[in-house]
């Protein structure tokens, strides 16, 4: 532990016992992500002509905060990118990736697409979200490996 996470884990302490602090808050997020390559892989699926879809519900939008007809390299949206495009954490912009079975080349990015703490799996993740139409079998899976192939 460096002195910058003991300090800040004395402060939560303090306020906690002084009845100030969140109830919520767990006691990982006084701590810095750790290294985003040592993380494993939880693999989900986007769909960004759900944007434009008519009757689109709040669900379908969830992926909608920018131009759907791009992804963040500035690649317009084709029916060949689905499958092998993911949105990844952009220090990843560009990089092929391989998990297990799955390859794709990160072209995208996205809010939640970044290391975070999973309360599912109560570990620090790294989100990997792959341009799909149709949720697949592995959406959600934890994969413990993952590589950058280039």
């Amino acid at each position: 532990m460096t002195e910058n996470h003991g300090i800040r884990v004395a402060i939560f302490i303090t306020l906690f016992m002084l009845g100030i602090a969140k109830t919520d808050l767990r006691l990982e997020e006084l701590f810095e992500e750790p290294d985003f390559q040592d993380l494993p892989a939880v693999v989900t699926w986007y769909d960004p002509s759900l944007c434009t879809r008519p009757g689109a519900t709040a669900d379908d939008m969830i992926n909608c905060d920018s131009n759907p007809e791009f992804v963040a390299d500035g690649t317009r949206v084709t029916e060949d990118l689905y499958g092998v495009t993911a949105a990844c954490d952009q220090r990843l912009l560009g990089r092929i990736i391989k998990i297990g079975e799955l390859e794709f080349r990160c072209r995208d990015t996205g809010g939640m697409i970044r290391p975070m703490w999973s309360k599912h799996y109560d570990r620090w993740v790294l989100y990997f979200d792959v341009m799909m139409h149709e949720n697949p079998e592995w959406n959600y899976w934890l994969w413990e490996k993952w590589s950058v192939v280039n």
